[in-house]
């Protein structure tokens, strides 16, 4: 049930997307209305990046379902209230509000995985929270698409569904072991050793080069489509389509190698090389199936990506530190978001104006930083191995 709660994420930016062009034109007389419309649907994301390390000190603090509880109350209070508001600005403020309660709630979910599963059980669940995602994604689409055509507020609705998940969250969890009083916690805190923040640093400077990574296509689908040709925007449509049935396949995949032991980091080497492969499959290939095959290629890895990333931070940490971990990883990831747009304009002005030689020099990038993991990771393991032999 933790896992599906992921479907609640997915929905915040995609579900809306196609109702844009018509809530722009509702909102016509507003000055700067298109940006501010196009920013209604980003600032959840923004908040996520903002706010996921306080959230995840909070959730470390108070307890993770008492707060998982008043996230999904506040969810569809906040969600729904563009089905009644006609100011735009009151609308922004309700999704700042829907920004706020995912925090909370993917903060805490994720945490709460951490804490009941562990090793190759928890890593499945993580597959499957990427895979649900993922799906969730293109379902969600064609839903806001139907209802988009209607009116624009109907999207809007779906956020009553948090009720659903309240219903269970409510019936079938409970907190996680924790300690109850303050001293204990401290106590618990001192025992654990310290917060093993270069590390954690570590992993989330990673984890906004995957972001950067996972993102561009998912920003520039269309220009990269329009560049070969294919201007039409059900064909970028269709090309993201079906290239994210791949990012589930690639979740799984991750699993199985992990039940025959191969190293998280090494998967998450190997999600690098096949992201930056996808990007440059992408740029190279002109003809529409092939093009698609980038896509496919890109979005396996990222199932790699996604799921590898999430249990690289959830195995590093205890009890007393996960939430600040799960914290810190999504402020990463979705950092990124608006940093792999803002980087993508740059290096394709930078390099003449062609957003295919952007997506060569990305995919490139992708995969010498795969290189440098990679040997970071043997220097590593090489001096674990030199210290166990002292010893």
């Amino acid at each position: 049930m933790l896992v599906s709660l992921g479907l609640l994420s997915t929905m915040a930016v995609v579900l809306l997307a196609p109702a844009v062009p018509a809530m722009m034109e509702a909102f016509a007389g507003v000055h700067g209305a298109q940006q501010l419309v196009v920013f209604s649907l980003t600032c959840p994301a923004l908040c996520v990046a903002l706010l996921s390390p306080f959230a995840g000190m909070i959730i470390d603090r108070i307890g993770r379902r008492k707060l998982l509880i008043g996230s999904l109350i506040a969810y569809p209070v906040f969600g729904t209230a563009p089905l009644y508001l006609s100011n735009l600005t009151d609308i922004i403020i309700s999704r700042l509000g829907v920004g706020v309660a995912e925090t909370v709630l993917m903060s805490a979910s994720i945490t709460m995985l951490g804490d009941f599963f562990t090793d190759l059980e928890r890593e499945k669940f993580l597959a499957m929270n990427t895979g649900i995602a993922s799906l969730s994604a293109t379902a969600f689409f064609a839903i806001g698409g139907a209802l988009a055509s209607h009116n624009w507020r109907m999207p809007y609705a779906v956020y009553a569904l948090a009720v659903v998940f309240l219903l269970a969250v409510l019936a079938f969890t409970w907190e996680p072991e924790r300690h109850h009083s303050r001293r204990e916690l401290d106590e618990a805190v001192m025992a654990a050793g310290p917060f093993p923040f270069f590390r954690l640093l570590a992993i989330c400077v990673v984890t906004i080069a995957g972001g950067i990574v996972f993102m561009l296509p998912q920003i520039e689908i269309g220009v990269i489509s329009a560049a070969h040709g294919f201007k039409s925007p059900a064909t970028a449509g269709m090309i993201g389509a079906i290239g994210s049935v791949a990012m589930p396949v690639g979740a799984f995949t991750f699993n199985q190698l992990r039940k025959r032991n191969v190293k998280v980091q090494s998967l998450v080497v190997l999600a690098f090389v096949l992201g930056g492969a996808g990007l440059i499959t992408m740029a190279a290939m002109s003809t529409l199936p092939l093009l698609t095959l980038g896509m496919i290629i890109h979005e396996f890895g990222c199932g790699f990506m996604l799921t590898g990333l999430m249990t690289w931070v959830l195995g590093l940490l205890t009890y007393e530190y996960r939430g600040k971990g799960t914290g810190a990883y999504f402020s990463s990831f979705f950092i990124a978001q608006p940093i792999s747009g803002f980087l993508f304009g740059v290096v394709q002005r930078a390099l003449g104006g062609s957003p295919l030689t952007a997506f060569y020099a990305f995919g490139g990038s992708a995969i010498l930083l795969a290189v440098l993991l990679a040997i970071i990771q043997g220097m590593v393991s090489a001096d674990r191995s030199k210290a166990v032999n002292t010893i």
